[in-house]
């Protein structure tokens, strides 16, 4: 009977491995974010309780010899995993991840060559899984800080080989699809190559520098992420940007960075690059627009007010895209319509045009190119499906984008829905922010659909108080999507806004 449950633990260990090993991946190697995760969501779990309860009845089996305590925990065991949260993305199998998973195989298996038929053991390692990652992850982590400053070194050798002009893009929010404006801008112009998707942390960059970034790329873009002090100075670092560009600074990150003040010190860490001369800022942005920059830098700014050097006038929104006029220096441009949604991408795509003529790529061109811009995927994208127009912004959420899109959505005819956990990753601020996006909610929707996690718990508070009940809780987005295909046959407009809860686990 041991043996069957020495078996049956086995088996239940191996898929544990790929859920949390995942949820490591996904948090970025970073041990502090998956500790958070672990404190929020396991370790206090209905799965993680019926495993105690497991290591219980096994313990008092050994002390009576009761038949039915060792099927009992069994059932404990097999509750436990059918009620373990699922990753919502399976983890992608890199060169890192099969390192990890050796690791933590070894490790996990020396417990049962010195106790080899104990199955308290066995059970022990089963709740401890996801400490067993992070001891694997701490083992690797001299290998691993190895292979990092070789890749570091080998694109470092590379950049210096090719000498493009490099432009680095950061900021709180709008990096990816500035980057994605810009290369669709000067494309014609230059031999150029935009780092892919969000590929914006050291490891990403050197290794789209290793291994795609051509040998006749005269211009390189580079976005890059911070989630913590000094992320953006191991960047420029590695590239050396010429042209730096700050999109926006907001409240991204807060559970590391805690503050804004320390958002705006990261991002101007773009500033300690040698080679820098030029940097690019919304000056819209408060914390931007206040700044002191160093003398000997030349400050482009763009924006929506006159102050700015380059700025945007006469913002029309409307469901199929933007209209408004351009202003260099106070001087008229010429007028703007594009496919692009949301008011935040008047300023990425100033950022963009700014970069642009920096680059001396001519006027008529910019203005011309602009009109036919394409959004990335996942960021106030349209499409329609039968009688629903699915306005998907779910690629990553913040309190500016997520206003833009519910502007959007208030356009469009027919019923107006909206499928959101709300904002993640707002450290001190998730209740404010949450409670400022519930009383935009409650305005012209006519149904919300919450996603269930710690920052949709406080935009449903909020529905109760302000007596607001057009709202369900769900457990995914897919759950919302087929309730919506099954009693809306009218059409009807569905914002998808951030689709992925803050732990990467499906509630």
């Amino acid at each position: 009977m041991l043996l069957l449950v020495n078996f049956f633990i086995l088996i239940v260990i191996f898929p544990r491995l790929v859920i949390f090993s995942g949820l490591f991946q996904q948090n970025h190697y970073n041990f502090s974010k998956y500790f958070k995760n672990l404190k929020r969501h396991y370790f206090k779990s209905f799965s993680t309780y019926l495993e105690y309860l497991a290591i219980i009845c096994l313990i008092n089996y050994y002390i009576y010899q009761k038949w039915y305590l060792i099927v009992l925990v069994l059932f404990l065991i097999l509750g436990s995993f059918m009620a373990t949260q699922q990753l919502l993305i399976l983890p992608t199998i890199t060169s890192r991840f099969k390192r990890l998973l050796i690791s933590i195989t070894l490790t996990g298996l020396l417990p049962y060559f010195i106790f080899p038929y104990h199955t308290v053991v066995f059970l022990l390692e089963l709740v401890f899984i996801p400490f067993l990652i992070i001891i694997s992850a701490l083992i690797n982590l001299p290998l691993e800080r190895t292979i990092n400053i070789y890749y570091a070194k080998k694109s470092k050798r590379k950049l210096c080989k090719i000498k493009p002009y490099v432009i680095g893009i950061t900021g709180s929010y709008g990096k990816t699809s500035t980057k994605y404006f810009l290369s669709q801008l000067i494309k014609e112009y230059y031999y150029m190559y935009a780092s892919p998707k969000s590929y914006n942390t050291p490891m990403g960059l050197s290794k789209c520098i290793n291994e795609e970034l051509p040998l006749l790329t005269e211009v390189f873009i580079a976005e890059m992420g911070a989630t913590k002090e000094g992320d953006i100075k191991e960047l420029v670092d590695l590239t050396e940007v010429n042209l730096g560009i700050i999109t926006e600074i907001g409240p991204q990150h807060l559970e590391t960075f805690k503050t804004i003040e320390k958002v705006l010190e990261a991002k101007l860490e773009i500033l300690n690059s040698k080679q820098i001369e030029t940097l690019i800022v919304n000056f819209d942005n408060e914390y931007l627009r206040k700044y002191q920059y160093p003398s000997n830098l030349e400050i482009i700014t763009i924006g929506t007010t006159e102050q700015a050097l380059y700025y945007g006038k006469n913002i029309i929104l409307t469901k199929l895209g933007l209209e408004f006029d351009i202003y260099f220096q106070n001087n008229y441009w010429g007028h703007i319509c594009t496919k692009l949604l949301g008011k935040h991408n008047v300023t990425n795509i100033l950022c963009a045009v700014a970069a642009s003529e920096h680059l001396r790529v001519p006027k008529q061109h910019i203005i011309k190119r602009i009109q036919t811009l394409e959004s990335f995927p996942h960021r106030l994208s349209l499409q329609t499906i039968n009688n629903i127009l699915l306005i998907d912004d779910s690629f990553n959420s913040n309190i500016v984008g997520f206003k833009n899109a519910l502007e959007v959505l208030r356009l469009t005819e027919g019923k107006k829905l909206v499928i959101t956990p709300g904002i993640v990753d707002a450290g001190e601020r998730l209740e404010n922010l949450n409670m400022e996006i519930a009383r935009c909610l409650v305005k012209d929707i006519d149904m919300v659909y919450l996603v269930h996690n710690a920052s949709s718990l406080y935009i449903e508070q909020y529905f109760n108080q302000c007596g607001f009940n057009n709202y369900k809780v769900v457990k995914s987005f897919k759950v919302a999507y087929e309730d919506v295909k099954k009693n809306y046959k009218d059409e009807v407009a569905v914002l998808i806004e951030n689709d992925l809860p803050d732990n990467y686990l499906r509630r």
